[in-house]
């Protein structure tokens, strides 16, 4: 018994301190100036990015023109800066960058305050192709048909096909809009509908977020009130009907609405569930504020859809704004927290560093938290987690008041900067621990598998998520060859310790 002990340590250990994501890169714009909020926005699609910063002076020297990067992956997995996109008519105050979409050979770049007169705030999204030279060119400038009757176009952007959400949360007298597009034979995007809530008012920021999943569109309005919590917040779900026209479904608020949370801040959609943000919920019946939540909404039958969990960061705080970024793909969430103030073993303070929290769903249909996100190293105010983008096996996180560059250098005050990081080589599509029991535990020679009727593949890591054999299993497998020490069995997207002896 007592030759089990140390084994049986490293277990813990490894439960507790091995990582599911590794930082791979920290990068910087090549022409990094004082408060250019560089990362203000992110969106990761295959191998390449786009990055905005909204208050550069672009490429004429003026204040808050706002310029956006595009990065892409080179052959070694490193990410290159390729090109600095600018408006066409790019002028002072315009903020182009505010919201960055990439999806495949187009970029769309929103500029919340361009203006079409001086001093009007009405907003314009940017639509740019990358040509057959590599060369990333504006082919197209959205604005609404009547730019007189919205403020702040270009709020939020999410395209998908042929449909292309853009929020303008300030329009005059109703409290908001969204305004669909449709792009045509020729590659131009016209506008098709303007969507408002049916129980709009002034105020509510209809709109301040957006997503898109198929038939269904979530919209999000932190400013939405009801009769006694101002600023509770709401979200809407509009669905395309038989006539292609998008027809308000449902009003999403929580079972419990709390005054300011501004629920509907940030809203994400993906297949039977919803995801909506209140970042700046509080409970003061236990003395905390603003610490943050996501609620997950579930569609159920005749379509209606109810709260189904409400999660939390496992260390939550005051201010610690969970949830002022959300992205979700297949059955994986990763949620920001910007600013997240912690201590580092106990001894070094960082103010709001930020952090990035990964939920994983279960077989039963609930996320679960396996991993906060940070930096290497953390800096104080670098607000990690203002934006970030998930795709795949691979996240990048926005850190927008980052002073120091790629190498933690040449400090430049808000400049700003953005992280990769890559989950380890287990696969993350799933997270299924159940059904399957392996025996013994620990093994010398052979490892058996409980409830597998069929053949199926399998693969066997070590402790760093290095491959070290694989094949096909029907109830064992042979492990008389490993070295002793801890490894990880990946089958039918389950994974499991085992300790060789």
């Amino acid at each position: 018994m007592k030759k089990l002990i140390p084994l049986l340590l490293i277990i813990c250990s490894f439960q507790v301190e091995a990582q599911l994501w590794n930082q791979n890169q920290k990068v910087v714009a090549s022409d990094r100036s004082v408060r250019d909020y560089f990362g203000e926005s992110v969106h990761l699609n295959a191998d390449r990015a786009i990055v905005g910063a909204s208050a550069t002076n672009g490429n004429i020297n003026e204040n808050f023109v706002g310029s956006a990067y595009i990065l892409d992956k080179d052959a070694n997995g490193l990410w290159n800066e390729t090109q600095i996109l600018y408006a066409s008519d790019a002028k002072s105050g315009d903020n182009f960058g505010n919201d960055v979409i990439i999806d495949g050979n187009y970029a769309y770049v929103a500029a919340i305050t361009e203006g079409s007169t001086i001093n009007s705030y009405d907003g314009a999204v940017y639509v740019f192709e990358l040509n057959i030279n590599g060369v990333w060119s504006e082919i197209q400038k959205i604005t609404p048909t009547d730019r007189t009757l919205y403020n702040n176009f270009g709020k939020s952007i999410k395209v998908e096909g042929n449909t292309l959400v853009i929020g303008a949360n300030y329009t005059f007298g109703t409290g908001g809009a969204v305004l669909i597009f449709e792009k045509d034979a020729n590659d131009i995007w016209n506008e098709i509908q303007i969507i408002q809530s049916l129980d709009a008012e002034s105020y509510d920021e209809f709109g301040s977020s957006v997503s898109i999943d198929g038939q269904y569109i979530l919209i999000g309005t932190p400013k939405e009130d009801s009769q006694l919590t101002d600023n509770s917040g709401a979200a809407y779900i509009f669905k395309k009907n038989n006539l292609g026209i998008w027809e308000e479904q449902q009003k999403l608020i929580p079972n419990t609405r709390h005054i300011n949370s501004y629920f509907g801040y940030n809203v994400a959609i993906k297949g039977d569930f919803a995801f909506i943000s209140a970042p700046y919920e509080s409970d003061f019946d236990n003395s905390l504020f603003e610490f943050g939540a996501v609620y997950i909404f579930k569609k159920g039958a005749n379509n209606v859809w109810t709260e189904h969990q409400k999660l939390l960061a496992s260390d939550l705080y005051n201010n610690d704004r969970f949830g002022n970024e959300i992205d979700i793909n297949e059955g994986n969430l990763i949620i920001g927290a910007y600013n997240k103030s912690v201590y580092t073993n106990g001894t070094t303070y960082y103010n709001e560093a930020g952090s990035v929290y990964f939920f994983k769903k279960d077989n039963a249909g609930y996320w679960n938290e396996l991993e906060d996100l940070t930096p290497s190293p953390r800096h104080n105010f670098a607000r990690f987690g203002n934006s970030l983008s998930m795709n795949n096996n691979e996240v990048l996180i926005g850190a927008y008041f980052e002073d120091r560059n790629e190498n933690n250098l040449n400090s430049i005050q808000d400049a700003g900067a953005c992280y990769f990081f890559e989950s380890s080589t287990l696969n993350l599509s799933e997270y299924n621990l159940a059904n399957i029991t392996l025996f013994p535990n620990p093994t010398t020679d052979f490892i058996y598998l409980t409830n597998m009727k069929n053949k199926e593949n399998y693969k066997i890591y070590n402790m760093v998520g290095s491959l070290i054999m694989e094949g096909q299993i029907n109830n064992k497998i042979n492990v008389q060859n490993l070295n002793s020490g801890v490894y990880l069995l990946n089958i039918k997207n389950t994974t499991i310790n085992f300790i060789k002896k």
